[in-house]
């Protein structure tokens, strides 16, 4: 067989706090009901009950009053939107589509963007939540109008622009594990065409959950500091442009640290220690990230068209340690290093509202070099120094446009073809520094078309429904620590989705419903074996 399918249904009802999200102004005679929820699910903005994708939409304020602080907390308030963490990497899983790939080359299943801009390092974080406008979830694949394609979904999260109005913000407050948060922020107009805005989070947990009961350090503590900052001008009502930059640094002891199961017993006979956060490892894991940030973002109106360019520039450096035998004893260690930076251009042509053909065309490049430098294991078992890079270059245009076939009938057809290359370059040595593998690279590239089809009808101003067929692809790659085998094909998946959105009781009740069936190709999983981990493609 050479594919695997899923069948699911889903069911979101939002109550009126949803609204914190951005809204447009109520229709008169709903003015006592829910207010509209404007989203940009498809690049421009549309009314959420009008969009025939499933989408969960969290307000700025929302997420702050129930304590969501990073891309991880969202799944305690997104139906369907998971994490779990193997080892550093943070790994999202939307309606049950994932994959726990850990090597800092593999891209999510789910795609992470920030005010437009892709987010390809696994360990990007939201980091602090006080600039941030809404969140967008767009669930099944996501393969025409996105940068990168996304076979589970995408999460956008779209921060506060500067405005016109001098505003200051500040919160310092206090929790368990001696832990002090604080946040500010700030904007301020400098002219009558420019202005500046200004956010920094700061977290620091100085006691930790646990501890490793071998050496008696404390363990799952962490540090963090971020800042995001956006410069805008624009000098008439046609054009505008927002410089973006931003730096992260987050630090943490021990949240890497592998436990053995309940019941499980470490080489030296040692039973797992009884608390939930305390591990054996006698040399506790750590994370210390680094992340830099840039884009340029630039709209210009013109008479019957609007232009939208998209640059955007990244930069990480972390560093992870882990004590893979968890137990007392030298068995086995992991050290590290990963860099990574990446280079993305976007250019969008789309119709002016109101135009009777809803259309948006572009192109994007996207240029990522990611890897490990000098990954050492060490211990009884291992002693081996890697370095190995993977060098990706896509270039992709996209097209999709919407036209009303009958009075209240719309049909959506979106195409996307994406050129891709792929290249890993590496070499092995010993603990001494005698080379075990001599410098070695390989090659790989395909090219895949993606689209979207979608029909849907408003039976009455307040209840929609959607049929759609959706196909997404997630890129393949290279195992970075085997990296002498073959690279692993892209996944693909097909999705056949039937939805439904209402307004009840006066627009006083919001229920969607969805239902979907997937189908995979190539699925992509990962295989621990002794010391390397290994990508294969699993048909199933």
């Amino acid at each position: 067989m050479g594919n695997f399918a899923r069948i699911g249904m889903a069911a979101l009802v939002l109550m009126p706090v949803a609204a914190a999200a951005e809204e447009a102004p109520p229709a008169p005679e709903a003015s006592q009901g829910l207010s509209d929820i404007v989203v940009t699910a498809q690049r421009k903005s549309e009314r959420l009950q009008e969009v025939p994708i499933a989408v969960s939409v969290i307000g700025g304020g929302d997420l702050a009053a129930r304590g969501v602080r990073d891309v991880v907390a969202l799944s305690t308030t997104v139906p369907g939107l998971e994490y779990t963490v193997v080892g550093p990497t943070p790994t999202p899983y939307l309606r049950g589509v994932g994959s726990p790939i850990s090597t800092p080359n593999a891209e999510s299943s789910v795609a992470l963007y920030v005010d437009g801009v892709y987010q390809p390092y696994a360990s990007a974080n939201m980091a602090g939540n006080n600039n941030v406008e809404r969140v967008e979830v767009l669930k099944g694949p996501q393969g025409t109008l996105f940068g990168r394609n996304a076979t589970a979904g995408v999460i956008q999260i779209i921060t506060r622009d500067p405005g016109p109005d001098s505003e200051l913000e500040a919160r310092l407050g206090y929790e368990s594990y001696r832990t002090i948060l604080g946040s500010a922020y700030v904007n301020q107009p400098l002219s009558s065409t420019v202005s500046a805005n200004l956010a920094l989070n700061i977290a620091s947990q100085d006691k930790g959950w646990g501890t490793s009961v071998t050496s008696g350090k404390e363990i799952h503590k962490r540090k963090e500091v971020s800042v995001r900052g956006k410069l805008l001008w624009a000098p008439d009502a046609e054009t505008s442009a927002k410089l973006m930059l931003s730096y992260r640094r987050s630090n943490s002891v021990g949240y890497e640290d592998y436990r053995l199961a309940d019941g499980a017993r470490a080489l030296d006979g040692s039973p797992p220690p009884p608390g939930r956060y305390d591990t054996l490892s006698n040399e506790p894991g750590g994370s210390l990230i680094h992340q830099y940030g840039a884009s340029l973002t630039v709209n210009h109106d013109m008479e019957a068209v609007r232009l939208v360019s998209i640059s955007s520039w990244g930069k990480t450096r972390h560093t992870a340690r882990e004590d893979i035998d968890a137990s007392s004893l030298t068995l086995l260690h992991w050290i590290g290093p990963a860099r990574q930076r990446n280079l993305s251009q976007e250019l969008q042509l789309m119709s002016q509202p109101g135009s009777n053909i809803d259309w948006v065309i572009g192109g994007f490049y996207y240029d990522n070099k990611v890897g490990y430098y000098n990954t050492i294991y060490s211990g009884l078992f291992a002693g081996s120094n890697t370095t190995a890079f993977q060098r990706t270059r896509s270039i992709a245009a996209y097209a999709q446009a919407t036209y009303e076939l009958v009075d209240k009938l719309k049909l959506t057809a979106g195409l996307r073809y994406t050129d891709e290359r792929q290249k890993v370059t590496g070499t092995t040595s010993d603990l001494s520094g005698v080379v075990l593998v001599p410098r070695l690279s390989q090659k790989q590239s395909f090219t895949k078309p993606t689209w979207r089809l979608a029909l849907d009808y408003g039976f009455t101003s307040d209840v929609h429904g959607y049929v759609s067929y959706n196909r997404g692809v997630k890129s393949g790659g290279f195992a970075l620590l085997s990296y002498t085998d073959p690279g692993y094909k892209p996944e693909v998946l097909d999705a056949y989705e039937v939805g439904l959105k209402s307004e009840l009781f006066d627009r006083r009740l919001r229920l969607n419903l969805a239902g979907f069936i997937y189908d995979f190709n190539n699925l992509q999983v990962e295989v621990t074996l002794t010391g390397p981990q290994r990508v294969v493609r699993v048909i199933c």
